[in-house]
């Protein structure tokens, strides 16, 4: 990670820096955000059910349906 921070000075113009650290903030922040809205899917299918079960079968269908 180290080497890739200090390598961002080599490039030719500081515009394409900028593209790089946003391009990482983004697929940074789209996996936390995909995290959590699956957590807060698990909670609501838990309190609707009362099942364990029937909440995990439903985010592991809903995990895989999602298609990066």
């Amino acid at each position: 990670m180290y080497q890739n921070i200090y390598n961002m000075y080599d490039f030719s113009s500081p515009a394409i820096a900028f593209y790089d650290v946003q391009r990482k903030l983004l697929v940074g922040s789209y996996s936390s955000s995909l995290i959590a809205s699956l957590d807060i899917t698990f909670l609501v299918f838990f309190l609707t059910s009362g099942n364990l079960f029937i909440a995990l079968y439903a985010l592991i269908t809903m995990t895989f349906s999602i298609d990066k």
